[in-house]
Parts: structure tokens; sequence; C-alpha cells
């Protein structure tokens, strides 16, 4: 009887348990704006929906305490722009976020878009606030957002911090 209790339990709880979407998982978008006024370029490269980009920005903007119209964000293979390596980059003059889709320079995942996202959105808000956008602002390490972790050289939820 005390195992037949022990199963139902065990199933009962795993009924109610729901499974996050595996991190390799890319997901479409149209031309999307959200709420915050943050808006994506149809693509289908991203390893995180659009509505945890918009959720990442809140985020960010709470941890500041500072606010901004919300950047662009799309996504390119930067080998073929002629940029050099990394997850992403924040062009200033157009409030443009761009995500390196190059597999072949950054493994990427939905760890390596959400942490690139956070680390481009502290630029964006510094900026439009007036203040120190470069890497050595204080920010970035009190908000989260140094880079992205790898281990074993793909991102990861924990591991070494690489920029």
């Amino acid at each position: 009887m005390k195992h037949i209790l022990i199963i139902i339990t065990c199933l009962a709880l795993a009924g109610c348990y729901e499974e996050e979407e595996p991190c390799n998982t890319k997901y479409s978008h149209d031309d999307t704006v959200g709420e915050t006024g943050l808006r994506l370029t149809a693509t289908s490269e991203p390893f995180i929906p659009f509505s945890k980009m918009e959720a990442l920005y809140n985020e960010i903007q709470s941890c500041l305490n500072l606010t901004a119209p919300a950047p662009l964000v799309e996504y390119h293979n930067f080998k073929e722009r002629g940029i050099g390596g990394g997850w992403g980059v924040f062009i200033v003059p157009s409030q443009t976020i761009w995500m390196n889709t190059d597999v072949g320079i950054a493994p990427r995942n939905c760890h390596s878009d959400r942490e690139t996202l956070k680390h481009e959105y502290v630029h964006h808000l510094l900026y439009m606030n007036g203040g120190n956008y470069s890497h050595g602002s204080p920010e970035f390490e009190r908000c989260g957002a140094l880079g992205v972790a790898t281990c074993n050289g793909v991102p990861c939820a924990t591991g070494s911090w690489e920029s």
C-alpha cells in the first residue's frame, strides 16, 4: 500500500510538471512589436520566443532602474556580413541589436540568445540614458549581463564567462 501511494504521488506530480522546450529549439516570428516597443524583424533563428525577449528587456530595465524606447532586434550571419566573432552587437546610431546566426564563429542555443540579449539591452539602456555603456560599466555585472557562460565551449546556464 505504501508503494502505491508513492507511485500515485509521483504520477500526480509528474502530471503537473511542465517540461520546457529543449534549449536548441528555434522559434519563428513575423515582424513583431511588443508592449515595450521591442521590435523583432521576421526570422526563424531565435532560440527563445519573443515573449521571453521582451521579459528580459523588462528585467534589465528594472535592474538598471532605467527606461527607454526598446530597440530593434535582428538576426544576421556575421560572417556573411564581414563582422568578426561574437554572439551579438549593439549598433548605436540605429538602436539595433544584431544577433549572430553563424554557429561557426560562436555556438548558439537558448543560453547564448538569452545572455546576449541581456548584455546588449544593458548597452542600449545605458546609452539611451546618457550613461557609460562601455564594457567597463559596473552595470553589466550588477544586472547579470556579463556575457555568455560556456561549458566546454558550448553556451550553458553556468560556467566560465566570455564576452
